[in-house]
């Protein structure tokens, strides 16, 4: 198996076994809650601001689905950050430290640049932030999946050319 196509399947591997790990837990919790008493429909609705906040209110399940799908491509996309992290810091904790480092203070950072509805932690949970649209999470998510493996790829691939 040549270079390319080892990185490529053992990035897809990761992402894949990672978001589905989160997205079977969701949906396994949707439903027992679903079990176990019916959706009232009188509940406050907590979700005002934010980039779904038109859904909620009207389609609560259809809210829970969709939050379902988002922590799927994020679970995918922040495992795929990690096993790159793996790949400049060799450290058995980088991936957690570093992408937990990355998730939490890139909102503080990009605040002082007056882009804080970029901020990773918008990307899932919703009502952090009132100006975030679900087009903003997607090309995120986006941005965040090509840069990550770009730079694994490239850092990869001239780490085995050096060593060679």
């Amino acid at each position: 198996m040549n270079f390319k196509k080892y990185f490529f399947t053992k990035t897809l591997s990761v992402g894949i076994t990672s978001a589905l790990f989160i997205t079977i837990l969701l949906t396994i919790l949707l439903v027992i809650s679903l079990l176990y008493k019916e959706m009232p429909k009188n509940i406050v609705n907590n979700f005002t601001l934010g980039a779904f906040n038109s859904i909620y209110p009207k389609h609560k399940i259809l809210y829970s689905i969709i939050f379902i799908m988002n922590s799927f491509i994020f679970s995918f996309v922040f495992s795929i950050l990690a096993m790159v992290a793996t790949i400049f810091w060799q450290n058995k904790y980088s991936a957690a430290v570093i992408t937990f480092v990355i998730y939490i203070f890139s909102g503080a950072l990009l605040f002082d640049i007056k882009l804080s509805k970029l901020g990773l932690v918008n990307l899932f949970s919703y009502s952090n932030n009132a100006f975030t649209t679900p087009a903003q999470i997607y090309i995120e998510f986006i941005i965040i999946f090509i840069v990550s493996v770009s730079a694994g790829y490239f850092k990869l691939k001239r780490s085995i050319y050096v060593n060679k």
